[in-house]
């Protein structure tokens, strides 16, 4: 995840846009890898948490499966409570890396 921001509408409902960047490997029967075309379904989530909580406290506001391509996907989606933060496998079901980057707080515009 490389960004994700938020902003309030006049319905009271919030916009919310996660930025991504996304890489996929292959690797072959000698352990060497390649990159691979990023196409697969991933979970995406929103989340609510009230200021000075932690994680275990927070609360769903949103969660989707969707397939997700390229490098850089941007994935809008709208909640009708105020975000606190995003992920994308959000609970680290998939192999990754890296998976501290999986969830951001959100920057509100």
């Amino acid at each position: 995840m490389t960004q994700a921001t938020a902003a309030q509408r006049k319905d009271g409902q919030w916009d919310v846009t996660m930025q991504l960047h996304l890489a996929k490997l292959e690797s072959d029967s000698k352990g060497k890898e390649s990159p691979r075309a990023y196409d697969e379904p991933v979970e995406s989530a929103i989340f609510a948490r009230a200021p000075g909580t932690k994680e275990k406290d927070e609360k769903v506001l949103f969660t989707d499966k969707r397939v997700l391509s390229g490098s850089a996907p941007v994935v809008p989606m709208t909640v009708k409570e105020k975000p606190f933060e995003v992920g994308v496998d959000p609970y680290n079901k998939m192999i990754d890396r890296v998976p501290r980057d999986n969830r951001k707080e959100i920057t509100f515009n």
